[in-house]
């Protein structure tokens, strides 16, 4: 971990007797390197009898997904000064009521690969899924003590990608449960840094030939309320795309 400055934090006691806490936090960036994942399971699998047309019992095979993250980096781009007051019967939703925050940081990753194993017909079969060499997001938001707001600029292996989001939370409910998140998604570039992103991933044909501009404009909104049932409360998703 990097970083120009230390991390400060100060307690102090107000007149009225509450506690307020005073959080310096400095500039940073936080690299991970080597990094690995991997996912075992089954999946599956219904096939036909060669002599008929009739399916045989459905087969379980046994897969694993690898992800390989050679470089992962988090990069807090300005310092942020936060003033919190403290007290015993304070929640998470009256802490983001007292204070608003902006900022701005980018992510980074390099070598992304995931691939996935599996046995068919007695034998070990590989397959590609996502191949990254490099992937990059810049990010700014601003916290006003009701909504969160974020502009996001996205490059992955030069194709470019801008959007804007907005997200909401019911701050009577407790927790946070009850939100809404509002997107926007541009993607505005030359149709072969689209093709160049998927060739490196699946095969296209070598007689494929495009030329042209491309351009995308995507609406979305996500909301999730929690409704009573007769089984107690649980949570309601709902994703629209205006």
């Amino acid at each position: 971990m990097q970083s120009l400055d230390r991390l400060k934090l100060e307690k102090s006691q107000l007149n009225d007797g509450t506690t307020q806490l005073a959080l310096e936090i400095p500039r940073f960036k936080l690299e991970q390197l080597a990094n690995e994942l991997l996912q075992t399971g089954s999946q599956v699998t219904h096939a036909k009898s060669k002599n008929t047309e009739t399916a045989t019992a459905p087969t379980l095979l046994n897969q694993e997904v690898n992800i390989q993250l050679p470089s992962l980096a988090l990069t807090l781009m300005e310092s942020a000064n936060l003033k919190l007051i403290i007290d015993k019967q304070i929640n998470l939703n009256q802490l983001l009521k007292q204070q608003s925050l902006q900022n701005r940081a980018k992510y980074q990753i390099e070598g992304l690969e995931i691939k996935r194993s599996y046995h068919k017909n007695r034998r070990l079969r590989t397959e590609k899924l996502l191949e990254l060499s490099q992937g990059e997001l810049i990010q700014s938001f601003n916290w006003n003590k009701q909504d969160l707001n974020t502009q996001e600029h996205w490059s992955f292996d030069g194709l470019n990608l801008e959007s804007t989001h907005t997200a909401t939370p019911d701050l009577t409910q407790p927790n946070l449960t009850d939100f809404t998140v509002e997107g926007k998604a541009i993607l505005d570039t030359d149709i072969s840094s689209v093709l160049g992103l998927i060739n490196a991933n699946y095969s296209l044909p070598p007689s494929l030939n495009l030329e042209g501009h491309t351009r995308l404009d995507l609406n979305y909104q996500f909301t999730q309320e929690t409704k009573t049932t007769k089984n107690g409360k649980s949570p309601s998703h709902k994703a629209t795309f205006p």
